[in-house]
């Protein structure tokens, strides 16, 4: 996954009212082909509408569809934050190579299942640290440097 894509067209986006209202009108006997070109809706994917329609399923928006799955919940992640903050308050920031294997070890510990690319190296992927820096801004990866031993105790 890119972290940076956008999308550049606006091709097979629908509303979701649009496509209720096309939905609604397959349902009271209208063609699928008629409906489709009244809303300027692809065909199959109002047929596919239809069919989620029938058997009961709610349409969700494109948005709403197209999420990732996150790995870790907002109480583990807010876990994590704190121990990187806790590290970097201490004299010991953590690089971003730390952050993505502290990541892995909390996953593993927690029996959560992550993506098997992640097994392989031992830490997250540079996509998910990306997204979780963006998630909690407060967290900043400094290069670590020497600290003094003075400094150190003063905190």
């Amino acid at each position: 996954m890119v972290r940076t894509y956008k999308k550049k067209t606006t091709r097979g986006h629908v509303s979701t009212s649009a496509r209720q209202d096309a939905v609604d009108t397959v349902l009271k006997g209208c063609s699928l082909r008629e409906a489709a070109e009244s809303f300027q809706i692809l065909k199959e994917t109002l047929r596919r509408a239809v069919e989620k329609s029938r058997k009961g399923k709610e349409l969700k928006s494109f948005s709403d569809s197209c999420k990732t799955r996150q790995v870790f919940s907002e109480a583990e992640e807010l876990e994590l934050t704190e121990n990187v903050l806790k590290a970097s308050r201490i004299g010991f920031p953590l690089d971003s190579k730390t952050i993505r294997k502290l990541s892995y070890q909390l996953a593993e510990k927690n029996n959560i299942s992550f993506p098997p690319s992640r097994a392989v190296n031992g830490m997250a992927g540079e996509d998910w640290l990306s997204g979780f820096l963006k998630r909690h801004e407060c967290i900043s990866r400094p290069t670590p440097e020497a600290t003094s031993l003075a400094r150190a105790n003063s905190i």
